[in-house]
């Protein structure tokens, strides 16, 4: 259950309809007049986890994220209208340290498939090092270096 006692809230916090949870909770009013603005938004960065009458509950999660960052949203925009929709007086750190964290890795690589086969790209060196940490793509690049090395010396 979450705790929300010692929460610092905005002075017009009435007039605002979200609660954010360190959890990745956020939590909507229903009965708020700001509710088909904030249920739009949320639908587009989070998971809805139940929604009975009054009090909606929706989850980040890092799917939810990239999801936001495909259609354009970036970290900023996120925190920017979180700030905007929320009563408390700061999001907690936990929770912008997340958005940042799932939203800005969302398009640094795509797979792409030249003359039947499929190579991977990234846009930066930080990209390709982390990419470069996984066995599997490590082997993929090793194996494709040897069968171009034996290419050249049969040449």
């Amino acid at each position: 259950m979450m705790d929300f006692s010692h929460m610092v809230l905005k002075p017009d916090h009435e007039r605002r309809p979200l609660w954010i949870g360190q959890d990745y909770i956020i939590l909507l009013e229903a009965f708020s007049p700001l509710y088909k603005v904030a249920t739009d938004f949320l639908v587009a960065i989070a998971e809805p986890e139940s929604r009975p009458t009054y009090i909606h509950e929706y989850r980040l999660t890092k799917y939810s994220l990239y999801a936001a960052a495909s259609v354009g949203l970036t970290d900023k925009d996120i925190e920017q209208v979180l700030m905007r929709l929320c009563k408390n007086a700061e999001i907690p750190v936990t929770v912008l340290e997340f958005i940042k964290m799932h939203s800005s890795s969302y398009g640094k690589a795509k797979m792409v498939l030249k003359s039947n086969q499929f190579f991977i790209e990234a846009v930066d060196l930080p990209t390709i090092s982390r990419l470069m940490s996984f066995d599997c793509i490590r082997q993929g690049v090793a194996n494709r270096i040897r069968e171009e090395k034996e290419a050249i010396e049969m040449l």
